[in-house]
This record gives structure tokens, C-alpha cells and sequence, in this order.
């Protein structure tokens, strides 16, 4: 149940920036036209996809965390998953998405902790002898 909650807690303000970021896909499309189509809607459809990934990512981790004998994707995809949202997370912050630090720290970081906690919960099974 402690990882239900910090889950809403640390991948909750991620979560809401990636809907609104698919919110925003397409007036980013509809402004296309005006300047930047190809870097500035691609960057930003790819950072969605990878934090989208990391987040689904997370989430297997936090099922195969509470229920061991779940089926859930590889340990080598779930990395993968992981590490794209950790760069979806530090692109986002490169993007100049917040000028000053501040609250916003906790919004860059806290999806980094919380990937990371998960990572170590799940050692085992991420880094065990699969055979």
C-alpha cells in the first residue's frame, strides 16, 4: 500500500504533465506551420512517447514489486522503458520548461527517485540469472 502512495506521489506530477502534453499535441500540429514544425513538435511528440513508456515502465515495476508471480514485460525492456522516461525527464528540463528552481525541482526529480527506488525493489528480478 506504501508503494501505491509513493507512486501518486512522486510519478503524479509526471503524469499530469504528460496528459497535458498530449493535450497540447495538436496545437502544437496546428501551429506547425508558423516556424519549428520539424524540432519543436517532434522533440515534443518524442519526449510524450518516452515518458509515456517510462511511466508504463514504472508501473510494471510497481506490479511485479506488490505481486511477484505477475507476468510483466523483460527485465531488459522494462530498463529500456525506465531509462526513456529519464531521458524524457531530463529533456523536458532542458527544454527551459522552468527557469528557476524552486517546486519545479520536485517535478524533474521526483520521477528520477522514484524510477530508481523501483529499480532497486525490483533488483532481483531486473538483474537476477534469467535463464
Amino acid at each position: 500500500m506504501l508503494l501505491l502512495i509513493e507512486y501518486l506521489i512522486l510519478f503524479g506530477p509526471a503524469s499530469m504533465f504528460a496528459g497535458i502534453g498530449i493535450a497540447m499535441i495538436p496545437l502544437g500540429l496546428l501551429m506547425g506551420g508558423q516556424g519549428m514544425f520539424i524540432s519543436g513538435v517532434s522533440i515534443i511528440v518524442l519526449i510524450e512517447l518516452f515518458s509515456l513508456l517510462g511511466l508504463y515502465g514504472c508501473f510494471q515495476l510497481v506490479r511485479k514489486r506488490l505481486d511477484p508471480t505477475i507476468p510483466v514485460a523483460k527485465p531488459m525492456i522494462l530498463l529500456i522503458q525506465v531509462l526513456l522516461g529519464g531521458v524524457a525527464v531530463i529533456a523536458f528540463g532542458l527544454m527551459g520548461a522552468f527557469y528557476e528552481i524552486g517546486w519545479h525541482l520536485y517535478i524533474l526529480g521526483a520521477p528520477v527517485i522514484g524510477a530508481l527506488h523501483l529499480i532497486y525493489l525490483n533488483r532481483e528480478y531486473l538483474f537476477g540469472n534469467h535463464s
